[in-house]
């Protein structure tokens, strides 16, 4: 039998996007470099889908793993990033093709 060593409230938490991201962390955290504007506006794919993958990309460094629900990314970081990449923010698109790592965890 298989034992569980986090609640599922635990889990909830380290796969879910903190309740508020401090301003500090926004600026040292969600901040593209210019090799990852490079790379990202060099991709064949809609603006909205470059935005998801530059959510997940910062994402990644902040929390240390995607979170379950990257439709859930706070406007702040979502604003932030778009700015950067010159794209309205309300482009995001979020499917299981722009889910990087995307998996059943089962």
């Amino acid at each position: 039998m298989a034992h569980r060593w986090l609640t599922a409230a635990e889990r909830e938490q380290l796969t879910s996007w903190p309740g508020e991201i401090p301003r500090s962390d926004l600026a040292g955290y969600f901040t593209l470099t210019v090799e990852d504007v490079r790379w990202l506006r060099r991709l064949r794919a809609p603006a909205g889908v470059r935005l998801a993958l530059a959510v997940q990309l910062c994402a990644l460094g902040y929390l240390g793993y995607l979170p379950a629900d990257v439709a859930s990314t706070p406007a702040a970081v979502a604003d932030r990033l778009a700015a950067r990449l010159g794209v309205p923010a309300t482009t995001i698109e979020w499917s299981e093709s722009t889910r990087v790592g995307q998996h059943d965890h089962g």
